[in-house]
């Protein structure tokens, strides 16, 4: 299974258990996120069927780990004008965010929501975690 995902302009093709480099996402590093409410699924394979009608891809989810953020190699701009002494350099150092696929599938109901980040928040833990901090603000 494996499928091709849109982000920063650019599309990747996406298979569970692959390391990818996408353009810097703001998410820590350790963080689960979900790449189809980042980006957008544009296509999806299975063994034998393939998926491209856009209300399908929209269920479609996509969980990856961020593993680390780290800057590309410094690509140079270098203009000039022969015969004019015109000469100007830029560089710049794009920022990445390496992530790794976890799985790609149809989205569920197990009581787990995503933000508008993409990052997963279960519902149960932050039920307990209210919780605690209600039981907290009584006994003050």
């Amino acid at each position: 299974m494996y499928a091709i995902v849109r982000h920063g302009g650019k599309q990747y093709k996406i298979a569970p258990n692959n390391e990818v480099v996408l353009e810097k996402i703001d998410a820590v590093k350790g963080d689960k996120i979900d790449l189809g409410k980042i980006g957008k699924v544009l296509f999806l394979a299975d063994d034998k069927k393939i998926k491209t009608d856009a209300k399908d891809l929209d269920k479609i989810k996509v969980n990856a780990t961020v593993l680390e953020h780290f800057q590309n190699d410094k690509v140079i701009a270098f203009k000039y004008k022969s015969k004019k002494n015109y000469r100007r350099k830029k560089g710049h150092r794009q920022l990445q965010t390496r992530v790794m696929i976890e799985s790609i599938g149809a989205a569920k109901a197990n009581g787990a929501s995503v933000n508008k980040k993409g990052t997963t928040t279960n519902k149960k833990e932050t039920d307990k975690k209210q919780t605690a901090k209600k039981a907290a603000g009584d006994s003050k």
